[in-house]
């Protein structure tokens, strides 16, 4: 019984603190994460949701306006000289009126307004996209460079290990004669390298684990390891430079944006080349007056004096049809539409020279996929010689027909080796991710 009590205690006590446990995380978990808590992807979604809000909000000028309103006011007349006119005696007077404006025709103006909310949406979505894919792309890349830096750090934490096997052994084989004081010495100074690199490999290790962390919106404590395979791999492209440009042309986000503000300021300039067409409205309102005079009204004539009430009320309607029209505003309209028609034409100049990037990053991406395949193939081949010369280095030393020079010359040759075959492998998925960042098909 005691023993199914501690079991349950144990069972409670790990899963109650299993978020203390470092989680390994793969690429596709480290982008699911940014895209959930960069504080970048999320400033770009409220730009969204104001952008959509602004929809709204233009659409708004198609429907009439209505506005209700009502005072009572209390005047007490000072004093009074000639004919007193009956507005200004003592009285109350309440009013309430309910007033409707609908706009008719405003030059396009507010088709133009709800057409250029729209492309903004359009724009602010696109601007979404491409800080996603933005974020994206330094995830994979920092990623890939993080696997590479642990790697190389892996590689040297091995080669450490080996030269401090040699040099306990030269230190052997010196104090029985077997090797002269300079080649003790060398063993030592390969190891001292070693140990310097070996602090340079783990310090870019930490540097590039907390940028990939940053990307990911995450605290830098936070207690996480991610996947270390070196044969990792992303879907390939196909290498065609011609499809891929197009691809890149109907999916980059950065294209489609800059086709927004193009239309955008041609909206604009619609707008304020409107402004000296004829605005047409229809006002109508209900209008509820009434005055209470504290004193009746007094009459004097040949007959004697009468009194008659004074208080008023007034009900009525009111409708029209008001046109208004800008005739000369100092050319104000004129030039602010030159002003939006030059923007448009900036950023037709800024579109070329953004294809212009994309085609020059594509054909690198591509260069980089030709280099990391071809050091695939050779570097693979050289790892193996290397591993293969260093076993026989090996078993020469131990058997007394090589000095520890060579050796540790062999076995330098072979870290280097494997140090290259891996850079290889990791700048090959670099290469994709860049390929895959400039076509916007991450």
């Amino acid at each position: 019984m005691c023993k199914k009590i501690l079991l349950c205690f144990l069972a409670a006590f790990v899963f109650g603190c299993g978020t203390s446990f470092s989680e390994v995380m793969n690429l596709e978990e480290c982008v699911k994460t940014a895209i959930q808590k960069n504080p970048k992807i999320r400033a770009a979604n409220h730009m969204l949701s104001a952008s959509e809000s602004g929809v709204k909000a233009a659409r708004s000028d198609f429907l009439p306006s209505i506005s209700a309103s009502g005072s009572l006011k209390r005047l007490s007349n000072i004093k009074s000289t000639g004919q007193a006119d009956t507005d200004y005696l003592d009285q109350y007077a309440t009013n309430y009126y309910v007033t409707m404006s609908q706009i008719l025709y405003s030059g396009s103006g507010v088709f133009n307004t709800w057409q250029r909310a729209k492309l903004e949406k359009e724009m602010y979505e696109a601007e979404k996209k491409l800080k996603t894919i933005e974020i994206v792309y330094q995830i994979h890349k920092m990623f890939f460079e993080l696997m590479k830096a642990e790697e190389e750090s892996r590689i040297w934490e091995q080669r450490l290990e080996s030269l401090k096997a040699n040099v306990s052994l030269a230190q052997a084989l010196y104090e029985k004669k077997f090797i002269t004081l300079p080649e003790l010495l060398d063993a030592g100074v390969e190891l001292e390298n070693a140990i310097l690199q070996k602090s340079v490999s783990d310090n870019n290790e930490k540097r590039k684990r907390a940028e990939l962390i940053s990307l990911m919106g995450l605290d830098m404590d936070s207690e996480i390891e991610f996947e270390k395979s070196t044969d990792y791999r992303l879907a390939p492209l196909e290498e065609n430079f011609d499809k891929l440009m197009h691809a890149a042309q109907n999916t980059r986000p950065d294209i489609k944006s800059l086709k927004k503000q193009i239309a955008i300021a041609g909206k604009n300039a619609a707008i304020e080349k409107g402004r000296h067409l004829p605005k047409v409205r229809f006002n109508a309102g209900y209008y509820d007056t009434d005055k209470n005079y504290d004193e009746k009204g007094k009459q004097t004539s040949i007959f004697g004096t009468t009194y008659y009430d004074r208080d008023q009320r007034n009900r009525y309607w009111s409708a029209e049809i008001l046109v208004q029209m800008s005739v000369f505003d100092g050319g104000r309209a004129w030039y602010t539409k030159e002003k939006y028609l030059d923007e448009a034409r900036k950023y037709e100049s800024i579109l070329q020279n953004t294809l212009n990037n994309i085609s020059t990053g594509i054909k690198k991406a591509l260069f980089s996929i030709e280099d990391a395949k071809y050091r695939i193939e050779v570097s693979k081949r050289a790892e193996k010689s290397a591993r293969e010369f260093a076993e026989m280095e090996k078993s020469r030393f131990n058997s007394g027909l090589c000095p520890l020079a060579d050796l540790l010359e062999a076995e330098e040759k072979y870290a280097r080796a494997k140090s290259n075959f891996t850079s290889a492998k990791i700048d090959l998925q670099l290469a994709y991710s860049e390929l895959k960042f400039m076509v916007g098909d991450l």
